[in-house]
């Protein structure tokens, strides 16, 4: 029998060092003393890498990257090391845990507001109602969402290219 994934809204982050994470709180003041550090501590989503067994200078199978710019994160299953470029997933209990990003690209995408998407209209019609040139302007692509805006206004019944 064949199964489909449900779909679920996540949060994600692309991680690349310590602090990117926004819960890694690396900033916090120290428990026993109060004091703020002058330097970022470990994060608390995303720790640092350590293992007695391998070498902060090893290269890692998976990236190519030194273990010394990986990090490690606790997971339900146990922990997993995080690659710099990986994502960290928060899932449905709360829990986090690392994607590759070809893995990511292909199973995610952005999901784009409502407010994002009124914006791309407006700016759309601003674009479309200007006297341009039509053969200088090329149209142009919203960075967010990757909508393209024709450079031409569109007849009834033809399609945009």
């Amino acid at each position: 029998m064949k199964y489909r994934k449900r779909p679920v809204v996540i949060e994600a982050t692309q991680w690349f060092k310590n602090g990117d994470h926004p819960n890694d709180n690396v900033w916090r003041s120290f428990e026993d003393t109060g004091f703020r550090p002058s330097e970022p501590r470990e994060g608390q989503v995303v720790r640092y890498f350590r293992h007695p067994d391998v070498s902060g200078q090893a290269v890692c199978s998976k990236c190519g990257h030194t273990m010394h710019v990986h990090g490690w994160i606790d997971t339900l299953e146990d922990g997993h090391n995080v690659c710099p470029a990986d994502w960290i997933i928060t899932g449905v209990k709360g829990e986090y845990y690392p994607c590759k990003p070809d893995i990511f690209a292909m199973t995610y995408e952005p999901v784009i507001s409502l407010y994002h998407r009124l914006n791309c209209l407006y700016q759309w019609l601003i674009f479309w109602f200007k006297d341009i040139d039509s053969d200088k302007q090329q149209g142009f692509v919203c960075q967010v969402c990757g909508i393209q805006y024709p450079n031409k206004k569109v007849k009834r019944g033809e399609t945009i290219s």
